[in-house]
């Protein structure tokens, strides 16, 4: 079975076999910031066997033979263990140790010395006896723990793996063998375990800094202004390592004099994430232009420098507020055509010769901007008053964005606006009629908006007025809204009128007016009831809820949902009936009506 490459992180040390400690190698360089230690496991692993000179014994489950063994018949056979290893995880990696390791499983004859070597071969995966790779090198330094068999036998690996990176090799092929002298002697041989590792520790250099930045503002974007007090220097930090921590080193100079390079160093940062170093004075003089790039660093190496961004100090804006002008609208205090209708409004740069654009709108810090014709110039703009009186607020702005003081432009339109006629309240379910009447001339259509249902345009009448019905679907309050169209006007102002819709039922009497008084003590009245909802089918009131205990009083509706009940007052007194409709399964409508009414006093 192929065994995976297995590439294992830990904090700290790196075990192999359970038995490799903190002292990866002895005498190499102490861990520090950059450093991360790796495992690697054999991708894949097979042995030799001198009686089956053809044969290649790949990613058993067994053990790896090297040199002399007898099978159970009692024939001898030589052998010798590859094992397959997986680089490409430190491709462009700085190694600072590796150790190959294994352990030993059996041992022929622990009398005679381990004569064990290691060896770099040509790569290869299924090796036969008749077939060998060739040795290129033997690796330095055997080392075991105390035992027999040992149970981790150790060589230097460093220069090994260093070389193979170096020359472009992503896996590498390790033979264990017995030395040919001693090959055929069976008190050398040996069995060890099959997953003949190496761990190492190693650092990649940091990825060239990105996303540079002056402020917030990108160097992606030129020109880049600081505008800031106190100007920052950004750039994003990413390692290839992922739980190293960076630091950047911020290259500055005057544009033009590299010769005058300052260093300024960030804080450390965690991996992805952005370095900040803060400008000095020295670095942030006004109109000044300065070049900067950035390096960063992982405690072990260091990466490429950014290209260079420029970047000038700016932060003051133009010194006067701008001019604004309209003969469509002038400043003037008398009113103009019309609420809807757009005008050309010109911006001026009121002599300050480095605004290079305005901000205009209708709050006290507008957003939308418009470019001069030309630094110290002017813009002309459309915009659309949207009500009776106006406030169009303007500044001007330079090249790193400072602004001018504002300029508050005010002016009158006429309300263009349609009139709306609608009822304060309608039953539920029950058409409406809207009515738009005209306050402009020449008006042709007007479209109007129910709710926040679809727009929709019908045409006006010779007179200019329209009407239109809507139907209201749930309890509460529903709107109009409306424009009108006329040949000066494309859109007028915008009117919005609002209505109730109540499913409480109409209440009507005889003897009791509403709000009213009539007859007298036992003098009984008769009450009508009518639907203001779909689906009646009868009614419920009180009498003086909730202030009485009385129970409530259920009256049928007729088929086409009225009803009608009779009440006699007991005492000439005030009464309310509060009363509700009902549908078949019991649901009372949202809404109720309340009737009051006064009792004459008895003659």
């Amino acid at each position: 079975m192929r065994l995976p490459l297995v590439i294992r992180r830990i904090a700290g040390v790196v075990l192999a076999a359970g038995l490799f400690t903190s002292a990866l190698v002895a005498g190499g360089p102490p861990a520090s910031a950059g450093t991360s230690p790796l495992e690697i496991l054999p991708s894949s692993w097979a042995y030799t066997d001198s009686g089956a000179v053809h044969t290649s014994t790949a990613d058993g489950t067994g053990d790896a033979p090297v040199g002399a063994w007898r099978d159970d018949s009692g024939k001898l056979h030589l052998s010798k263990s590859y094992f397959t290893l997986d680089l490409s995880a430190l491709v462009g990696a700085r190694i600072f140790d590796a150790t190959a390791s294994v352990a030993e499983h059996r041992v022929n004859n622990c009398d005679q010395p381990r004569a064990t070597q290691l060896w770099l071969t040509d790569t290869t995966e299924k090796p036969t006896w008749d077939d060998q790779p060739e040795e290129r090198a033997m690796l330095p330094a055997l080392t075991a723990t105390p035992g027999c068999p040992s149970p981790y036998v150790t060589w230097d690996a460093a220069g090994t793996v260093r070389q193979a990176l170096a020359a472009g090799r992503t896996k590498i092929t390790l033979a264990l063998l017995i030395p040919e002298d001693q090959q055929g002697d069976l008190s050398y041989g040996r069995a060890y375990a099959n997953d003949l590792r190496i761990a190492l520790r190693y650092n990649n250099p940091p990825n060239t800094p990105t996303q540079l930045a002056v402020g917030f503002q990108a160097c992606s974007q030129p020109p880049v202004f600081a505008r800031d007090t106190w100007p920052e220097l950004r750039a994003q930090l990413s390692d290839p390592n992922p739980t190293d921590q960076l630091r950047a080193h911020f290259a500055v100079w005057p544009d033009g004099q590299p010769d005058q390079r300052t260093t300024l160093d960030s804080g450390s940062v965690t991996n992805g994430t952005v370095a900040v170093a803060s400008l000095p004075d020295a670095l942030a003089v006004e109109n000044q232009v300065y070049d900067f790039a950035v390096q960063a660093d992982d405690g072990d190496d260091v990466s490429a420098w950014s290209a260079p961004c420029r970047y000038t100090v700016d932060r003051h804006g133009p010194a006067v507020e701008p001019t604004v002008s309209s003969s469509d609208y002038p400043d003037d205090g008398a009113f103009h055509f019309g609420v809807g209708a757009p005008g050309s409004f010109t911006f001026g740069a009121n002599g300050a010769s480095d605004a290079v654009g305005f901000y205009y709108g209708t709050t006290e810090t507008p957003t939308t901007y418009v470019a001069a014709d030309q630094p110290g110039g002017s813009a002309t703009v459309s915009y659309t008053p949207l009500s009776i009186l106006n406030r169009l607020y303007v500044q001007s702005a330079d090249a790193a964005g400072n602004r001018s003081p504002v300029r508050q432009y005010s002016f009158y339109t006429q309300d263009t606006q349609p009139r709306v006629i609608v009822p304060n309240e309608t039953g539920l379910g029950s058409p409406v009629t809207v009515s738009f009447s005209p306050t402009v001339t020449g008006v042709v259509t007007y479209t109007y908006q129910f709710d926040a249902g679809p727009q929709i345009t019908v045409p006006a009448a010779a007179d200019g007025t329209a009407s239109v019905s809507v139907t209201p679907a749930k309890y509460g309050s529903h709107s109009v809204s409306v424009w009108s169209t006329s040949p000066a006007l494309a859109k007028s102002g915008v009117a919005t009128q609002s209505f109730f819709a109540n499913d409480a039922p109409l209440v009507s009497g005889d003897v009791y007016p509403d709000h009213g008084s009539g007859g007298g003590p036992g003098v009984p009245g008769t009450f009508t009831l009518t639907p203001r909802m779909p689906n009646v089918t009868g009614y419920v009131y009180y009498v003086n809820w909730p202030f009485s205990s009385d129970p409530p009083i259920s009256v049928p509706a007729n088929p086409d949902g009225t009803a009608t009940f009779v009440f006699t007052p007991p005492t000439a007194d005030s009464y309310d009936l509060t009363v509700f409709a009902q549908t078949a399964d019991g649901t009372l409508s949202q809404g109720s009506r309340d009737y009051t009414f006064t009792v004459n006093p008895a003659p």
